[in-house]
């Protein structure tokens, strides 16, 4: 979250006001996209997952292009 907080949108921001508001943009942001899980699995789909806070996606089931 570091990260993200020291970014252009926080610059010069309070600090703890600005954590609030990533929070938020988080809950906002899980209630508008759907996760892959099972389903997708079972059914031998290709997808990438994006991995929270990480700074490479996880890479699932892409055998080619």
């Amino acid at each position: 979250m570091r990260l993200k907080l020291s970014g252009p949108d926080y610059k010069d921001k309070d600090p703890m006001k600005s954590l609030v508001d990533f929070k938020q943009r988080v809950k906002a942001y899980e209630s508008a996209y759907q996760k892959v899980g099972q389903w997708e699995e079972d059914n031998d789909l290709q997808y990438i997952q994006v991995c929270p806070l990480l700074l490479s996606p996880c890479v699932l089931h892409i055998h080619e292009f």
